[in-house]
Formats: C-alpha cells, structure tokens, sequence
C-alpha cells in the first residue's frame, strides 16, 4: 500500500452507499488499508435503495425532485429508522469485523451538523440544508483510532429533525475538515458520457455540457455538484464503483483505471 503514504495523518472522506450499493465487505477491507496507511477515515453514508424498498413495503411511493427524495412526515419516519437502525449498524457491524475500530453517528450525535430547511427545489419538505459543521467529535474520534460512520439524519436549532443527502453532506464535513480526499462509493463506474463509457477527468466546463446534453441525471446530478463545488476546499475528488474490488483503493493510490477524478482544469 506503498501508493496510499501520501495519506498518512490526513483526512478521506469516503461517502458510501448501502449493502445494496457497494460490496461493504470488500470497501471494509480497503477502509483498513487506508487506516494502516495511517490516513484518518470518516465514512458518511446513504442508503437510498434501502428506503426505497422500506417505503415501498409501506405502501408508500418515492419522490424525487431533481435527484433529491422528497420527504414528507411518514417518510421522514421511515427513513431515520432506515439510515441509523438498518444502514448505520451494518456499515459499522462489517468494519468492525475487519478490523476496523468504527463508530456509528448520526449528525444529531453531539451537534457534528446543523441544519435549515431546505427551500429549493420547492416540494422536498423535511430535507435538510446543512447550516453548520462542528467537527469537534469527529476529530476526537479520529484521534482515538476511530473511524466515524456518519448517517444522513440531522437536526435544526429548533430540534426539528430532517433527512439530508448524503452527497452533499459528506462534501460539506469533508470540506470543514480540509480533507485531502473526498470519494463517492456508488454502484456506476463513475460519470458516463453518452455512449455509456466512463469519464475519467472531469472539469467544470466538461460537467456543464453534460447537464445541458441531458448526459447525466437523476442521483448523479448531486454527486457531480458536490465533486464540484468542493474542489477548492478538498485537493482531489472521486466517484468511484464501490462494488469493484480495489477500484477505491487504485483510485487514491494513483493506480486506478477505473472512475471519474474531478479537477478545476
């Protein structure tokens, strides 16, 4: 893991998805890698597909409105208990079984973020829109050899709890914590130009004629304006297919053929 040295003592910020995304055994496996190579790991993680399938159980139906899941009271419900009693455990339960020492949180957990409703796109209800990050808890954590598994739920001032996307939550901590590495584990190769081939660069200029083309959509919308909007903040940015063994690791060790790296320029 000779590749992964520049990393030591600083921070990754790796956004994952649910088991029904990537292959958590494999990424729990890389997530130790990167804590040998003495990088400090926080995990923050989605679940979208667990929701879907828990709302459609319900009966109910999901709602997206440019890439963002609409959250009314009753999905609101479903969805905390979803992200931190479902998705949470089972990130934390598969690092701690490779030997990763993990601790799950949800971003109510000792203030790490605050939040206000989020206005736009109008229709979205309970999304939160992250107002502040206090990174306090996720250092000490850090600090004591511990990996934070942060899980997509946060409150307001006023104690009103809101779902937030987790794209753009793990670049917003990313971002507070100057980390040297900002990666979105999900289940594509990366963003795909039209004829279904991976990008492996991506500039603001490229990202802007793919969005006016119509080339990407839906969930991959919030991912690349994320990858975007932090690159001043964090040194490089990565979508990475979570469910290719190593695919994260080559990626940050300047290996990988597999991809999107985000870059100004």
């Amino acid at each position: 893991m000779a590749g992964l040295a520049g990393l030591a003592g600083r921070y990754v910020v790796l956004k994952l998805g649910g088991a029904a995304e990537i292959d958590l055994g494999s990424m729990a496996e890389e997530i130790l890698a990167l804590g040998e190579a003495g990088a400090r790991v926080v995990v923050v993680h989605g679940g979208g597909k667990e929701l879907s399938a828990a709302l459609e159980r319900a009966g109910k139906e999901s709602n997206f409105i440019e890439g963002l899941r609409a959250t009314d009271a009753e999905t609101l419900e479903i969805a905390v208990m979803v992200f931190e009693g479902k998705v949470n455990k089972e990130i934390v339960a598969r690092l701690l079984a490779a030997g990763v020492k993990a601790a799950g949180l949800n971003d109510v957990d000792g203030g790490v973020v605050t939040v206000t409703a989020r206005q736009e796109p109008a229709g979205l209800g309970f999304v939160g829109e992250v107002e502040t990050v206090d990174t306090g808890l996720l250092t000490t954590l850090t600090d004591g050899g511990f990996v934070p598994v942060v899980a997509p739920v946060a409150s307001d001032a006023g104690g009103q709890i809101y779902n937030i996307n987790a794209d753009t939550l793990a670049g917003e901590i990313a971002a507070k914590l100057g980390a040297a590495r900002l990666v979105f584990l999900t289940d594509v190769p990366g963003v795909l130009d039209a004829s279904g081939k991976t990008i492996s660069l991506v500039t603001p200029a490229l990202a802007a004629e793919l969005s006016a083309a119509g080339t990407v959509s839906g969930g991959m919308i919030p991912k690349i304006d994320a990858a975007l909007r932090w690159l001043g903040d964090v040194e490089e940015v990565h979508i990475v297919d979570g469910s290719v063994v190593g695919a994260m690791r080559d990626q940050l060790a300047g290996e990988g053929t597999d991809g999107t790296r985000f870059a100004a320029d």
